[in-house]
Order: structure tokens, then sequence, then C-alpha cells
């Protein structure tokens, strides 16, 4: 979703360029790779441990945590949030999605 958004000089068209007049997806080859990557340069070594530093060809589940781990290292923002089941929990979620997207439209909640 967020890809479309990018400035067309953006790191991460650096590795994967616009094909034509729209953007290229990554292949999940590639995607797995780019773990293996950002692993090498210093991010998620929590997740490399897990791994043990070995992604590419593995059927394995990933979490929030290494998809933000990649999205950062091709410069790309992100943040994971944790909302656990507990009504204190979902009374803020609302709130929180309101203030997220009110910044991001620039119209502050």
């Amino acid at each position: 979703a967020a890809l479309p958004h990018l400035p067309a000089d953006h790191l991460f068209f650096q590795k994967f360029p616009h094909r034509r007049d729209h953007v290229s997806i990554p292949s999940l080859q590639q995607i797995q790779r780019a773990f293996e990557e950002a692993w090498i340069v210093g991010f998620d070594p929590r997740g490399a441990d897990h791994f043990q530093n070995k992604m590419v060809g593995k059927r394995s589940w990933i979490g929030a945590i290494e998809v933000s781990s990649v999205l950062s290292y091709w410069g790309i923002d992100s943040t994971v949030v944790q909302f656990i089941r507990c009504r204190e929990s979902r009374q803020q979620l609302p709130r929180y999605i309101r203030a997220y997207f009110s910044k991001c439209l620039g119209t502050e909640a």
C-alpha cells in the first residue's frame, strides 16, 4: 500500500526498480534475500538468531518485527504496535488509528 506513495528516488526503488508505469513488487525470494541482507548489516539480531541467518528457500512464519526490520532496511518507516485482548487496550485502538491517519493527512487529531 505504501509503495505507490514513495518518492521516485527512494532507496527501495534502487533495489527494486519501476517496471514501465507501475511499481515492481519484490518476489518472495527477493524478500527472503532482503531479510538475510538486513541481518548481515545488523537489523533484527534476534530474528537472525532465530532463523539461524538463513531465510532464502525456507517456509517459515514471519512476524511483525521481522517485516518492520526489512522495511527499515529498505528505508521505509514502520512502527509495530501491539494491542492485547483487554478492554483498556481495545479502547486505545480506535484512538491510535485516528491519530495515526490524522498525522499522515496533516490534520492532527
